[in-house]
């Protein structure tokens, strides 16, 4: 049975890697820890969060979990509605958008603008946002 034999193969990967050292074996490993909850998140799912994505394997759709997706949307739509932001926000936003280039790798063309303005950002109190922006 494939769904069998598909669980078996990830706690096989598991093993492997992670398998309680043995006096006859030359290469010293450590131990590994949590290993029953690592074995209890490597179970078969149609949906699962990884890597703070949500991935849906029946549909082929990865996607950021609610919670996520509000707010980050709501921080953009703030700093767009003041015109202007701190170092500080970009820094935080631009790592979110990172984020996001895990899965859309395009993403990363498009963040140059927003590390520039946030290199201007670090010595002024705060920056206007421009439609060259």
């Amino acid at each position: 049975n494939n769904i069998e034999r598909m669980e078996g193969a990830t706690l096989l990967a598991i093993e492997s890697i992670a398998r309680p050292k043995q006096k006859n074996k030359p290469l010293s490993r450590e131990e590994m820890e949590a290993r029953n909850k690592l074995e209890a998140e490597a179970a078969a799912e149609e949906v699962k969060m990884i890597l703070g994505w949500l991935w849906d394997f029946r549909r082929l759709i990865i996607s950021l979990p609610t919670n996520k997706f509000i707010a980050w949307s709501r921080d953009v739509k703030e700093i767009i509605a003041r015109g202007m932001t701190q170092a500080k926000e970009l820094e935080r936003n631009l790592g979110r958008f990172t984020h996001l280039g895990v899965v859309m790798r395009q993403v990363h063309h498009f963040l140059s603008l927003i590390r520039e303005l946030q290199v201007r950002a670090k010595n002024r109190r705060s920056i206007k946002i421009t439609e060259e922006c």
